[in-house]
């Protein structure tokens, strides 16, 4: 008897094929959800960051996105300007400022590089919109030697600043809350010739993995090391937290 019954409940339980026909239509979200159905992050790094900063208390968290590469796609910070944030846009793409300028007015967009050092580099097009775009030539020899149907089609010159600067041109009136950068490659060089003296950032997102798995643990530890704690790894990207508001996580 029993065992019949558990036959019965596995009848019950079973997933129904049919159903998936549900999971086919876009999801508009529900009433319940704080911040709507939709993630614009390649990993939902942005549902995640918007429930960090409530529980920081802020509601409009303003950022420096550092290779912000388009307004919507594969977007940190879209979610957050499309809940009232407001910040600034660094892209060395100069085709895609004017997209920013459409979509997201209220920002500031700047289309520039970001080293360490100020100056003009050689910026690698794989194409006119790509997000695998670089000013790290072996960087994007490696990309075009393992995706054969890809190449550099042109170099351009771009003018390069430093993030101190942005910082000073940007945020000396308000503290950066959220910074998130992705430079295929430039990453570590950028936020290790940050003064944390100048800006502290109250969460950072940046790439700790490169495009082919490997795990860079020194940009982690100079991370910490700066006082921060590392929050979570998503995809590529680990997000931390000055130790100030881990209480506040916690």
């Amino acid at each position: 008897m029993f065992i019949k019954y558990l036959k019965n409940i596995q009848n019950i339980i079973q997933p129904n094929k049919d159903n998936n026909k549900y999971f086919e239509k876009p999801y508009k979200g529900h009433a319940d959800q704080w911040f709507g159905g939709n993630t614009y992050a390649q990993h939902g790094e942005d549902i995640f960051l918007l429930n960090i900063f409530r529980l920081l208390k802020i509601d409009k968290p303003n950022y420096l996105d550092i290779g912000a590469h388009h307004p919507i796609n594969i977007s940190n910070t879209a979610l957050l300007y499309k809940f009232g944030s407001r910040g600034v846009n660094v892209e060395a793409n100069p085709n895609l400022i004017e997209l920013f300028l459409q979509i997201r007015p209220e920002d500031k967009t700047i289309n520039v590089g970001v080293s360490d050092l100020a100056d003009e580099m050689n910026f690698y097009m794989i194409d006119d919109y790509s997000g695998r775009n670089t000013f790290e030539k072996l960087e994007a020899d490696k990309f075009v030697t393992e995706n054969p149907g890809f190449k550099i089609t042109k170099v351009l010159k771009i003018k390069v600043i430093t993030i101190n600067e942005i910082v000073r041109n940007f945020f000396w009136k308000k503290p950066l809350d959220f910074l998130t950068i992705d430079v295929e490659g430039l990453d570590e060089r950028i936020i290790r010739s940050l003064d944390f003296n100048l800006c502290r950032p109250k969460i950072i997102c940046i790439e700790t993995v490169d495009a082919v798995g490997n795990y860079n643990g020194k940009l982690k530890d100079f991370i910490c090391e700066n006082s921060y704690e590392s929050l979570v790894h998503m995809g590529g990207n680990t997000l931390f937290a000055d130790k100030s508001y881990i209480g506040l996580l916690r």
